[in-house]
């Protein structure tokens, strides 16, 4: 009928045992033994309440007792106000069969011991067996208390309550939301509790159009996938047309003729267009740095250069929307930009077509006349 909790009647047989070595029989009263009693039925709860996490009332674990005060329980008040109920009445039985309070537990002061005159005089007689009943009650109590928490975080690992039920993603918009899902992998009927969520959200961040994850757990059984997804910057040319995000990172193909508002980025391998879906080349790097450098500008430059060339070694090679090739170097941007813009300006004056310029010498710049032949 009790299960694990008859375990108790010996520890409690045992503590009684000293109690009548070291005061008699005067403080042993019925309230005593109803503390016992209660004490043995909430132990009893506790173990029918972890063998039966839903709250079904069980045969074993807290005996068919158990198992009912478990069931009413976790009916009125759920698991966890359950637990509370029981850890409360726990104390207070372990309080009313012991005599003990949470003062008693210290030892008395002086002035507490004068004011019992005749257990005063006793004290010297019995002291060994105050202290030893004293510190037996200390470990009974620190007893109850681990397996209470041992109950509680079972219950709390293997309660259906707590199973996941739902997987909201928040924020795609590019990604479907069943590739989320399955990037985050969470296994069917897991538990919340027992939920990683870094490793989750590790996961999902490794899908290449992800930039970053958030994995929220919403108790009791509500799991939210907070992405923030990478967008689209500019394009690069190799054979096909491809996105890039601001980070060199290679997105989806390009579904349909775009006009982006940023030059487009040629002269990449195809091993270095495989490579950038996880680690942007070196080469791409200086191309969005090149057009990162032209947005800070503020000036027109940026709408009149069309293409960056960087499959030359001594840098990047850049088009206007006239087919002018301005071979830029590999320094000095901000400044040679700037010199650039210039240059165009006069050249529109002027009138007279240039095929290419040349900026990669200090102080110097080379101009080609004439139109493309």
């Amino acid at each position: 009928a009790l299960g694990v909790a008859a375990y108790l009647f010996p520890i409690y047989l045992a503590y009684i045992t000293v109690a009548l070595l070291r005061r008699g029989t005067e403080d042993l009263g019925a309230l005593r033994f109803a503390g016992a009693a209660l004490l043995v039925v909430a132990v009893a709860a506790f173990a029918g309440m972890l063998v039966g996490g839903s709250g079904r009332a069980v045969l074993h674990g807290g005996g068919w007792l158990g198992g009912f005060l478990g069931t009413v329980l976790y009916g009125l008040v759920g698991g966890p106000g359950a637990f509370l109920v029981l850890g409360v009445t726990v104390a207070f039985a372990v309080v009313l069969s012991t005599g003990m309070s949470a003062i008693d537990l210290g030892e008395r002061t002086a002035f507490i011991a004068r004011q019992r005159v005749g257990r005063a005089r006793r004290r010297p007689r019995h002291g060994r067996a105050a202290r030893f009943a004293r510190r037996a009650g200390i470990v009974v109590l620190g007893m109850l208390a681990v397996v209470g928490s041992a109950f509680g975080v079972h219950w709390l690992l293997t309660a259906p309550r707590f199973t996941v039920a739902h997987v909201d993603v928040e924020g795609a918009s590019r990604v479907s939301v069943d590739r989320v899902r399955g990037a985050a992998a969470i296994p069917a009927r897991e538990n919340l509790w027992r939920l990683d969520p870094a490793a989750v959200a590790s996961r999902v961040a490794g899908l290449p159009e992800i930039r970053r994850a958030e994995v929220i757990r919403r108790f009791p059984d509500r799991v939210v996938i907070v992405v923030d997804e990478r967008r689209p910057f500019t394009l690069v040319h190799a054979g096909r047309l491809h996105w890039l995000d601001e980070e060199g990172r290679l997105l989806d193909e390009a579904a349909q003729a775009v006009a982006p508002s940023v030059p487009v980025v040629s002269g990449l391998s195809d091993a270095e267009l495989t490579s950038m879906r996880s680690d942007p080349s070196p080469r791409v790097r200086d191309a969005i740095a090149l057009i990162r450098t032209l947005l800070r500008s503020g000036s027109a430059l940026a709408a009149e250069i069309s293409e960056i060339d960087v499959s030359r070694s001594d840098g990047p090679v850049l088009y206007t929307a006239d087919a002018v090739e301005v071979r830029l170097g590999t320094e000095e941007w901000d400044e040679r930009l700037a010199r650039l813009e210039r240059i165009l300006r006069q050249v529109g004056r002027e009138g007279e077509p240039v095929r290419a310029i040349d900026l990669r010498f200090r102080d110097q710049v080379v101009l080609t006349r004439g139109g493309r032949g």
